[in-house]
């Protein structure tokens, strides 16, 4: 069974009427993509006594998502599950009380495209002070060693900035970053309809030696 659950809580003001009103509460979302029951033998006269192994395999569909546990420790309060598990059951007649055994599964989705090239990235802004004042542009261009990376690898990036501008760089930052779109429910309406939103976080930060006015460095 594959199963996809998340919730956040949300807080915002608006206006009604002449007054601000603040309005707090979550949102939910569950979903199931798949379950298979698989009878793996069956005992029309009971089940003997002894100690059985009942082997068996299953093929997953393509295309399953990684598993996922992340709770957010920001302003906004967030979490997010995506879960796999394998459930043996003893049906015992007569009884409601069946012998249930539960084991997780780590399951890591495919990656694609894993000899696609990285690309070059180039980005321009003028440095102004005083908060108007141009004192020239800076031109930056980062380049990846590759455009897929697996959990565990170390991604190298090459970074080149032409500093056009009368005014020294400190340092430059490079910031690995996370998106997380959320989805949910909330259990106060009663259209049914789903609010979505995105979570950008900071996973880490690199600082480096800036460069001077008019100089370049790679």
């Amino acid at each position: 069974m594959f199963l996809c659950v998340g919730e956040w809580e949300y807080s915002y003001v608006e206006q009604e009427g002449d007054n601000w009103v603040k309005h707090t509460g979550d949102k939910k979302d569950k979903k199931e993509f798949f379950r298979v029951d698989i009878k793996l033998i069956d005992y029309p006269g009971g089940f003997p006594v002894g100690h059985f192994s009942y082997p068996f395999q299953y093929t997953l569909p393509r295309g399953l998502p990684s598993v996922f546990s992340c709770v957010s420790d920001g302003r906004m309060k967030w979490s997010a599950t995506v879960k796999y598990k394998v459930k043996a059951e003893v049906d015992i007649p007569g009884t409601k009380n069946d012998l249930k055994v539960t084991q997780p599964l780590i399951v890591r989705e495919e990656v694609k495209q894993q000899n696609k090239e990285s690309q070059n990235y180039t980005g321009q802004g003028t440095v102004r002070t005083c908060c108007c004042i141009p004192r020239g542009d800076v031109i930056v261009k980062a380049r990846l060693d590759k455009a897929v990376y697996q959990a565990g690898q170390q991604a190298e990036i090459t970074v080149d900035v032409v500093n056009q501008s009368s005014v020294d760089i400190e340092h430059f930052a490079v910031k690995l970053m996370r998106v997380v779109k959320l989805k949910g429910s909330d259990p106060h309406r009663d259209d049914g309809r789903k609010d979505t939103h995105c979570v950008l976080d900071t996973i880490c930060e690199n600082k480096y030696d800036g460069c001077k006015s008019g100089s370049q460095t790679l």
